[in-house]
C-alpha cells in the first residue's frame, strides 16, 4: 500500500494511551507484574475444555475486570486481541482458573504489544476483480444502488474512504458448543 507519510491521505485508531494507564492499574488489583507473551493466547489452549478449578469470587472479580478491560482495547482500535477477548468473555459468570491464566497472558501480551493502531487510508485500495458466490452479481439483484445520506449529516473531517471487507470462519470451532468463529479483514 506504500508509506502513510502524508497525513492528508490517513488517520488513525489506536489504544496505546489506554493501554499505558490500564497496566499499571490492573497489576496493581493483581499484586503481580505481567509477563511479556508473544501472542495473547496460547495457541494450543482451549478455554471450553478448561477443567481447572473455579475461581473464587474475588478471582471471578478480577477475571470480569480484566475482561472489561481487553473489551475496551478493542474498541478502541486494538483488533490484535480481538479473538482472544472474544472467547474469554464467554466465561466471565463462572471463569476457571486457567481462564484468568489466559487473560493474564493476553494483559502481559498488551504490555509489550501496546503501539499497534488502525490506519484509515483514504487512496483506493487496488483489489483485483474476482467473482464471487458462484458467479452471481449483486447488481442484477439491487440494481447499481446509491447510499441515502441524511441531509443534516455533519461535515467530513476527513477524504471518503472506502471500505472493502473480507470474512471467513471456523465452523463448530468451539468443541463443547460446536459454535463458530467469524473472522474479518476490513480495508
Amino acid at each position: 500500500l506504500g508509506s502513510f507519510d502524508d497525513s492528508s491521505d490517513t488517520a488513525a485508531l489506536s489504544a496505546k494511551t489506554y493501554i499505558k494507564n490500564m497496566i499499571p492499574k490492573l497489576e496493581a488489583a493483581f499484586g503481580e507484574i505481567f509477563r511479556s507473551y508473544t501472542t495473547p493466547i496460547d495457541p494450543d489452549y482451549r478455554p471450553e475444555l478448561d477443567e481447572s478449578g473455579l475461581c473464587g469470587a474475588k478471582e471471578g472479580s478480577l477475571y470480569r475486570m480484566a475482561i472489561g478491560s481487553l473489551q475496551w482495547v478493542v474498541n478502541l482500535g486494538g483488533i490484535n486481541i480481538q479473538y482472544t477477548t472474544t472467547i474469554l468473555s464467554k466465561y466471565g459468570m463462572c471463569p476457571r482458573e486457567g481462564h484468568l491464566v489466559a487473560a493474564k497472558r493476553a494483559l502481559g501480551y498488551l504490555k509489550c504489544h501496546s503501539k499497534g493502531k488502525i490506519v484509515f487510508d483514504t487512496r483506493p485500495l487496488e483489489i483485483p476483480k474476482v467473482e464471487y458466490f458462484n458467479g452471481s452479481n449483486w447488481r442484477q439483484i439491487y440494481g447499481d444502488i446509491k447510499e441515502e445520506l441524511p441531509p443534516d449529516m455533519p461535515d467530513s473531517k476527513m477524504k471518503e474512504v472506502t471500505v472493502t471487507i473480507f470474512f471467513d470462519a471456523s465452523h463448530a470451532d468451539d468443541q463443547v458448543t460446536r459454535r463458530s468463529m467469524t473472522g474479518i479483514i476490513v480495508f
